[in-house]
């Protein structure tokens, strides 16, 4: 009878910088994230960033079992270990179902690569082909930020590419509704007018069009 008939909750593995961003960007629009790791300074840490974390190893014997997903709908898989990833999301498929178990891409540059090798037709691949750990760590690192954006008829999907570029990562899909949609390779969420849209990106550096609009600053040329 304490069953949710539609849990929005999502149980991250991994503790570190790529997941506590996620679980934070997830966390502002009112979604619940349970962080899960071994390693006891990055749940230290994200215990002290307000977030909600648990120590536990979901690959040991009674690790998964134990784990409390009440209110939890969906796991994402998170780590910079691949092969953790992959075992992990395996354990969360008969909880969960394919459809809401997702693990970070591990793509490989070159034509020797082979996809499916590693396991990836069981969990869905999250983001894009290119979303690995390490590529999310660099950008995070650089600056990016995970931010939403609110969509409408006159600023879809498009806009919103135009906006950030070529580089802007849709991550996530708060939809006007409610409900949050999370998005994958395999079949990505369809936007429409009025949700809310969570995506890894870098602010557009403002273009100065108008001469007046220009300051001389210790020698420099500013936008005022």
């Amino acid at each position: 009878g304490l069953a949710v008939a539609n849990p929005q909750g999502l149980i991250l593995l991994g503790a570190d910088e790529v997941a506590r961003s996620v679980a934070s960007s997830l966390e502002s629009c009112g979604v619940r994230t349970r962080l899960v790791d071994t390693n006891r300074g990055n749940i230290l840490t994200a215990r002290m960033e307000g977030r909600e974390a648990v120590r536990a190893n979901v690959l040991s014997s009674h690790g998964h079992e134990e784990l409390d997903l009440g209110g939890m709908g969906r796991f994402l898989a998170l780590t910079p270990n691949q092969e953790v990833n992959t075992l992990a999301a395996e354990r969360f498929l008969e909880s969960f179902g394919r459809a809401n178990v997702f693990q970070l891409s591990s793509r490989q540059e070159g034509p020797a690569h082979n996809h499916e090798a590693e396991g990836h037709d069981r969990a869905r691949v999250l983001f894009s082909e290119g979303a690995t750990h390490e590529a999310l760590r660099i950008r995070l690192k650089d600056g990016d930020q995970i931010k939403g954006t609110p969509l409408s008829k006159t600023f879809p999907l498009e806009s919103w590419r135009e906006l950030y570029g070529a580089s802007a990562l849709p991550m996530f899909l708060l939809k006007s509704a409610g409900g949050l949609q999370v998005w994958a390779v395999d079949n990505p969420p369809k936007p429409e007018s009025g949700d809310t849209l969570f995506g890894l990106v870098r602010e557009p550096v403002a273009q100065v069009h108008d001469p007046d609009e220009i300051d001389h600053v210790g020698g420099e040329r500013v936008a005022r």
